[in-house]
């Protein structure tokens, strides 16, 4: 593989809005083929009327043109001029947006077929418009918006630029002698999240067991390991109380009993033990006492459950349909009691004292992060501080692709383990890497979206299973999901390429 980093030279153009900017442009070369990227900004760009395209071309010593795919924005009367004509409600494929849905970055990828004759071709960015009766104009008079001087070894698939026939040459063609298939190249697409609400909310949980003496509601910190279990609670609130980036808004104790013993007299019982620790605790903290909060839960039936269901009881099963009945709670545990003596024993001696504990939940507001400085800074030292949308904030500036780029979303994806769009990201980034196995157990727990469903047509046909491919990227392209088309078509085109080889 032969890799060439292409330096950056930007003539700046008034559209409506600031000039735009190209960078991380690399030109890769793969076999017959050449892989060209590049992270295109379109943030500044509005289109009103018509259209606007940033059209990539080689040129070859100011005699030949190679045009690639273009990247078009279009107004909301030049989108629905084209849907007509395609009878379609989303006419644009590829790198083409209606302006009021564009990304505020591209990373663009093209693959075209290398040539020997193609070395020493100069890349140019075009920006054109069309504005009104379809008329094609230049902002800047035939000068390209950017220009790349390094000579590339470069050739393109795509048609010859029609309207320049005088720079157009004929290159010989042999006719091959085997069918050639095309390798897949993947668009990689990283989901950019909604911006969370202005105050992000998270909260912290644990359990305690801290345990009382028969009958009584006071807490003994000497009493068995009650000192260390009252110490939990103490460091779980330290731990938020003392980041300068966080807000504590509430502390809550939920205080839970064993099921032995009358149902009434167990809540009034957990109550006063809650309050008890509530009390304790909050003596230890400098804290408002407005902050705390008790809930007494009373007999911890579903604790209960829990602990049978994972038993090896011999009559597990008999007792989870006392359990799980409508029975009144004083007669269900008299039941168990008599009816299966052996098993209650067990649960008396081993799971009831592990019933009677207290559960707590901080809850807390971060501030939040603006510069990619600080959100790189907070990424490496307390990531739980950030939010989804943050993270792609750090990701800002790193080269797609790269160790650091990757590193975001893995950390990302660490930090928010259920979040899908996290876990999109972080497959794309592991595939990106080359890392398939780690990929595919990020795409284990996503959604059905449409940017899921194609990144996991990406993963199909990154590992040589077309097939599914086709149905992930059928499935996003039905759903509305563009970007699915192009990759759709080239898997396609693939199986196309395959099925002929084999019938030759």
């Amino acid at each position: 593989m032969k890799k060439i980093i292409i330096s950056v030279m930007a003539a700046l153009v008034a559209l409506t809005a600031a000039a735009q900017e190209i960078k991380d442009v690399t030109i890769i070369h793969r076999g017959d083929s050449m892989v060209v990227s590049m992270k295109v900004d379109l943030s500044a760009i509005e289109v009103e009327k018509g259209a606007v395209q940033f059209i990539p071309f080689l040129v070859k010593n100011d005699s030949v043109t190679f045009r690639l795919p273009s990247i078009g924005l279009y107004s909301r009367n030049r989108f629905y001029s084209l849907a007509r004509e395609a009878r379609s409600d989303n006419p644009l494929q590829g790198y083409n947006y209606r302006s009021i849905q564009k990304p505020d970055t591209v990373w663009y990828n093209a693959q075209v077929r290398y040539m020997p004759w193609m070395d020493g071709a100069s890349l140019k960015v075009d920006t054109w418009e069309t504005g009104c009766c379809n008329r094609l104009t230049n902002h800047v008079e035939g000068e390209p918006l950017f220009e790349y001087h390094e000579p590339l070894a470069y050739t393109s698939d795509n048609v010859l630029i029609e309207d320049e026939p005088d720079v157009v040459i004929d290159i010989p063609q042999e006719e091959p002698e085997q069918v050639e298939i095309i390798p897949f190249v993947p668009h990689f697409i990283y989901v950019q999240p909604e911006a969370e609400a202005v105050v992000k909310e998270r909260s912290i949980s644990g359990e305690a067991q801290v345990v009382f003496r028969s009958g009584k509601t006071d807490v003994d910190p000497a009493y068995q390991d009650n000192e260390l279990e009252l110490n939990k609670i103490k460091a779980t609130i330290d731990s938020v109380a003392l980041d300068p980036d966080i807000s504590i808004t509430g502390i809550t104790l939920r205080g839970f009993s064993s099921p032995d013993g009358a149902a009434k007299m167990n809540l009034q019982l957990s109550e006063q033990r809650v309050e008890a620790i509530k009390t304790y605790v909050e003596g230890l903290m400098e804290l408002p006492e407005d902050m705390w909060h008790a809930e007494a839960m009373g007999e911890n039936w579903e604790g209960l459950r829990e602990a049978v269901d994972t038993s090896s009881l011999k009559n597990r099963a008999a007792i989870l349909d006392l359990i799980d009945s409508d029975m009144d709670p004083d007669k269900k545990e008299s039941k168990i009691k008599k009816n299966y003596s052996k098993d209650y024993k067990i649960l008396f001696d081993e799971v009831y004292p592990l019933l009677r504990r207290t559960n707590y939940k901080v809850g807390y507001t971060v501030r939040s992060y603006s510069t990619v400085e600080e959100v790189r800074e907070i990424m490496h030292t307390r990531p739980w501080n950030l939010s989804i949308k943050e993270f792609f904030l750090a990701a800002d500036g790193y080269k797609p692709g790269s160790p650091e780029f990757n590193e975001v979303f893995e950390i990302a994806a660490m930090v928010f383990p259920d979040d899908p769009i996290a876990r999109i990201n972080a497959a794309n980034a592991a595939m990106n890497a080359g890392d398939m196995e780690r990929a595919a157990r990020h795409l284990e727990r996503v959604d059905d979206s449409p940017e899921a469903l194609y990144t996991r047509g990406l993963y199909a046909a990154m590992q040589g299973d077309l097939e599914t491919a086709v149905q992930h990227f059928s499935a996003s392209l039905e759903a509305g999901y563009a970007p699915a088309g192009p990759q759709l078509d080239l898997v396609n085109t693939i199986i196309g390429q395959m099925a002929e080889a084999e019938a030759l």
